[in-house]
Parts: C-alpha cells; sequence; structure tokens
C-alpha cells in the first residue's frame, strides 16, 4: 500500500487551500505497533502535497490548532525566485 503522500493530488484547478496544524495519532511503524502522537498538517505526515500549474497563483490559509506557534518550509520546484509569499 502506498503512504497518502506518495501519488498526490492532481493539479488543482481550484487555487484556495487552507492547512490546520494540530496534533494527531498516525500509524508510523504499522502493525502491531501503537499509533504515534504527531503534529500535522490536515492529519497528515508530512503535510499534504499542494501542486499548481506554473504561474498559477494560490492563497493558502492556515490555522494553528498547537499549543505553539508553526513555521512552513516550502519547496517550489528549484524556482526560489519565483515563490512569492505574501501575507
Amino acid at each position: 500500500m502506498l503512504a497518502p503522500w506518495a501519488a498526490g493530488p492532481a493539479i488543482a484547478e481550484n487555487s484556495n487551500y487552507h492547512l490546520t496544524a494540530e496534533s494527531t495519532r498516525i500509524q508510523l511503524a504499522g502493525a502491531p505497533f501503537p499509533e504515534t502522537e504527531t503534529w500535522s498538517f490536515n492529519q497528515q505526515s508530512p503535510g499534504p502535497l499542494l501542486r499548481l500549474r506554473q504561474g498559477q497563483p494560490a492563497a493558502i490559509g492556515a490555522t494553528n490548532r498547537l499549543s505553539q506557534g508553526i513555521t512552513v518550509h516550502w519547496h517550489d520546484g528549484g524556482n526560489s525566485r519565483q515563490l512569492n509569499l505574501t501575507a
């Protein structure tokens, strides 16, 4: 069975996303090991893969349900000069 992030989603037609940071129990090691308490985005660890077409703008909202601040590490396919994150 593939991990949930292995195949990745299709390129989004709707470029509005929302990420929720929260504590989640995830089966990391498989049976018979117990689930592990993790910090996750949208109940996934690692968080969801967001795919866009080149030049497609996106609105990405976030809710933090953790007791601490969060930081998101973005990958942009090697085009860091074109990655424009604004609040």
